[in-house]
């Protein structure tokens, strides 16, 4: 998945900002992909891969989204309840073919 990050025109830091997060984004997505493909049929909701690889939401939740889309992770129509009760929706791996994300893990 190659993709760009706005930044500030005429900005050189604005600009390096944008592509070391790029780099950035690319490889918390490629953490999140094998922990979901670690985890199975048993999946994981957004939580719970917080909790496991120790990421912050807001780090997790765009890049977890893009795996969504790109077909690499799938809601499985299953709940679990969260810390404080609540269900939330628990996705699954979804083994990616040649033409979704190269994410340079085991397949």
């Amino acid at each position: 998945m190659t993709r760009t990050l706005p930044y500030a025109p005429n900005s050189d830091t604005s600009r390096e900002a944008a592509l070391r997060s790029v780099s950035k984004a690319a490889a918390d997505r490629a953490r999140i992909a094998e922990f979901m493909r670690r985890r199975g049929a048993y999946g994981a909701t957004r939580q719970e891969a917080e909790d496991g690889l120790r990421i912050e939401g807001n780090t997790l939740r765009p890049r977890w989204r893009e795996l969504e889309i790109a077909s690499v992770i799938t809601n499985s129509g299953r709940k679990r309840r969260t810390r404080s009760g609540c269900p939330a929706e628990v996705y699954i791996w979804t083994p990616p073919v040649d033409s979704q994300l190269d994410l340079g893990i085991r397949r």
